[in-house]
Protein backbone atom coordinates (compact mmCIF):
# COMPACT_ATOMS: atom_id res chain seq x y z
CA UNK A 1 0.00 0.00 0.00
CA UNK A 2 1.45 3.31 -0.79
CA UNK A 3 2.02 6.08 2.07
CA UNK A 4 -0.54 8.13 1.22
CA UNK A 5 -3.15 5.58 1.20
CA UNK A 6 -2.03 4.42 4.14
CA UNK A 7 -1.88 7.76 5.83
CA UNK A 8 -5.59 8.65 4.55
CA UNK A 9 -6.65 5.14 6.45
CA UNK A 10 -5.03 5.89 9.89
CA UNK A 11 -5.92 9.70 9.35
CA UNK A 12 -9.73 8.31 8.72
CA UNK A 13 -9.93 5.80 11.58
CA UNK A 14 -8.88 8.13 13.72
CA UNK A 15 -11.96 10.79 12.87
CA UNK A 16 -14.08 8.01 13.05
CA UNK A 17 -13.23 7.23 16.44
CA UNK A 18 -13.20 10.71 17.57
CA UNK A 19 -17.04 11.42 16.42
CA UNK A 20 -17.88 8.14 17.68
CA UNK A 21 -16.99 8.96 20.91
CA UNK A 22 -17.74 12.34 21.12
CA UNK A 23 -21.67 10.97 20.12
CA UNK A 24 -21.13 8.47 23.09
CA UNK A 25 -20.08 11.95 25.27
CA UNK A 26 -23.39 13.39 24.15
CA UNK A 27 -25.31 10.15 25.00
CA UNK A 28 -25.82 8.68 21.40
CA UNK A 29 -24.83 5.07 21.70
CA UNK A 30 -23.17 3.98 18.57
CA UNK A 31 -21.83 0.80 18.83
CA UNK A 32 -24.33 -1.12 17.51
CA UNK A 33 -24.18 0.69 14.16
CA UNK A 34 -20.48 1.11 14.35
CA UNK A 35 -19.43 -2.64 15.23
CA UNK A 36 -19.80 -3.83 11.80
CA UNK A 37 -18.43 -1.18 10.04
CA UNK A 38 -14.87 -1.72 12.08
CA UNK A 39 -15.10 -5.27 11.74
CA UNK A 40 -15.05 -4.78 8.12
CA UNK A 41 -12.04 -2.25 8.29
CA UNK A 42 -9.84 -4.26 11.01
CA UNK A 43 -10.49 -7.46 8.55
CA UNK A 44 -9.30 -5.78 5.23
CA UNK A 45 -6.85 -4.59 7.36
CA UNK A 46 -5.64 -7.93 8.75
CA UNK A 47 -5.88 -9.68 5.45
CA UNK A 48 -3.58 -6.66 3.28
CA UNK A 49 -1.28 -7.06 6.41
CA UNK A 50 -1.31 -9.66 8.06
CA UNK A 51 -2.78 -10.12 12.25
CA UNK A 52 1.07 -9.05 13.80
CA UNK A 53 1.16 -5.83 11.80
CA UNK A 54 -2.27 -5.64 12.23
CA UNK A 55 -1.91 -5.58 16.12
CA UNK A 56 0.82 -3.02 15.56
CA UNK A 57 -1.65 -0.30 13.61
CA UNK A 58 -4.10 -1.38 16.71
CA UNK A 59 -1.41 -0.52 19.12
CA UNK A 60 -0.45 3.00 17.22
CA UNK A 61 -4.28 4.06 17.30
CA UNK A 62 -5.76 3.15 20.96
CA UNK A 63 -2.70 2.26 23.31
CA UNK A 64 0.75 4.94 21.82
CA UNK A 65 -1.31 7.74 23.75
CA UNK A 66 -2.33 7.01 27.13
CA UNK A 67 -5.15 8.34 28.72
CA UNK A 68 -3.75 10.80 30.31
CA UNK A 69 -1.89 11.75 27.24
CA UNK A 70 1.60 10.68 27.50
CA UNK A 71 2.98 9.31 24.59
CA UNK A 72 3.87 5.33 24.84
CA UNK A 73 6.61 4.43 22.71
CA UNK A 74 8.23 1.06 21.10
CA UNK A 75 11.57 -0.58 19.90
CA UNK A 76 12.81 -2.93 17.49
CA UNK A 77 14.96 -5.77 18.99
CA UNK A 78 18.00 -3.44 18.08
CA UNK A 79 16.88 -1.04 20.30
CA UNK A 80 15.52 1.49 17.72
CA UNK A 81 12.04 3.59 18.15
CA UNK A 82 9.27 2.34 15.79
CA UNK A 83 6.17 3.26 15.17
CA UNK A 84 6.42 6.74 16.64
CA UNK A 85 4.63 8.58 13.40
CA UNK A 86 2.37 7.36 10.85
CA UNK A 87 5.11 6.84 8.54
CA UNK A 88 7.26 4.94 10.57
CA UNK A 89 4.24 2.64 11.44
CA UNK A 90 4.23 2.09 8.10
CA UNK A 91 7.32 1.40 7.20
CA UNK A 92 6.93 -1.64 9.66
CA UNK A 93 4.00 -3.27 8.54
CA UNK A 94 5.04 -2.73 4.87
CA UNK A 95 8.27 -4.40 6.13
CA UNK A 96 5.76 -7.39 7.88
CA UNK A 97 4.10 -7.43 4.94
CA UNK A 98 6.72 -7.77 2.25
CA UNK A 99 8.79 -10.51 4.68
CA UNK A 100 9.39 -13.94 3.38
CA UNK A 101 7.85 -15.16 7.06
CA UNK A 102 4.36 -13.18 6.18
CA UNK A 103 2.26 -15.06 7.72
CA UNK A 104 -1.61 -14.99 5.65
CA UNK A 105 -4.14 -13.62 7.66
CA UNK A 106 -7.18 -16.19 8.95
CA UNK A 107 -10.62 -15.94 9.81
CA UNK A 108 -10.50 -16.96 13.57
CA UNK A 109 -13.11 -19.79 14.36
CA UNK A 110 -16.55 -18.50 16.09
CA UNK A 111 -15.21 -19.75 19.58
CA UNK A 112 -12.01 -16.74 19.00
CA UNK A 113 -14.13 -13.87 17.81
CA UNK A 114 -18.26 -13.42 19.41
CA UNK A 115 -18.77 -10.23 18.30
CA UNK A 116 -21.23 -9.91 21.78
CA UNK A 117 -18.36 -9.96 23.45
CA UNK A 118 -16.71 -7.56 21.66
CA UNK A 119 -19.51 -5.49 21.99
CA UNK A 120 -19.51 -5.88 25.70
CA UNK A 121 -15.69 -4.93 25.98
CA UNK A 122 -16.59 -1.59 23.71
CA UNK A 123 -19.67 -0.53 26.08
CA UNK A 124 -17.28 -1.62 28.96
CA UNK A 125 -14.95 0.99 28.04
CA UNK A 126 -16.95 3.72 27.14
CA UNK A 127 -18.45 3.23 30.71
CA UNK A 128 -15.48 3.07 32.54
CA UNK A 129 -13.66 5.53 30.78
CA UNK A 130 -14.95 7.66 28.79
CA UNK A 131 -18.63 8.46 30.40
CA UNK A 132 -17.82 7.37 33.73
CA UNK A 133 -20.96 8.58 36.68
CA UNK A 134 -20.19 10.95 39.22
CA UNK A 135 -18.86 8.68 41.86
CA UNK A 136 -16.63 6.70 39.78
CA UNK A 137 -14.27 9.17 38.40
CA UNK A 138 -11.05 8.13 37.17
CA UNK A 139 -8.00 8.26 39.51
CA UNK A 140 -4.29 8.48 38.75
CA UNK A 141 -3.22 4.80 40.66
CA UNK A 142 -0.12 6.31 41.89
CA UNK A 143 -1.91 9.25 44.11
CA UNK A 144 -3.83 8.94 47.23
CA UNK A 145 -7.25 8.94 47.53
CA UNK A 146 -9.88 10.47 49.88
Amino acid sequence: MKFNVFEELIESIKKADAKSFDANRLGIDLVEYDTEYSHAIWLAIRAHYGKEAADWIEWYLYERESLNGSINQAWDKDGTEICHTIESLWEVVEEMRLSPNFIEYTLPTREEFDPEKVKLSIENFFNEFINPTKNDTLQNPTEPTE
